[in-house]
């Protein structure tokens, strides 16, 4: 009788302390942390990578934070891993986990990476 209702509350309990969620912050048209000539920028004739993800993330110990994630770091991240200069297209997101004493804080932004640079030589 009595392993039951401890498993069930062992279950609960797992559930609350093992959690996790993504907000979705905002949209937006193009985004960038580098230097492009926005007098000659051509996004059609640009090459267009896939989508990507870039990330900044920092862990939380009990209630501190060890920093706190960057808007810009996530931009660098998705522009080096896609090899362009502006991303379009973007979507950027918060995403959190907890489990039980440990957390994890992110921002990560969604996009397509453009490479602006090609397409003006």
């Amino acid at each position: 009788m009595k392993k039951p209702l401890f498993f069930s509350i062992f279950c609960v309990a797992c559930a609350v302390a093992l959690t996790g969620c993504t907000s979705h912050i905002t949209d937006l048209t193009m985004i960038t942390t580098r230097d492009i000539g926005q007098e000659k920028i051509s996004v059609a004739r640009s090459k267009k990578q896939r989508m990507v993800v870039g990330e900044s993330a920092r862990y939380v110990f009990l209630i501190f934070p060890i920093g706190i994630p960057k808007l810009n770091e996530a931009v660098d991240d998705a522009l080096e891993q896609g090899g362009g200069d502006l991303i379009v297209d973007v979507g950027i997101y918060r995403t959190s986990w907890t489990a039980i004493i440990v957390s994890r804080i992110a921002v990560e932004v969604r996009g397509t990476v453009v490479n602006t640079k090609e397409a003006a030589e």
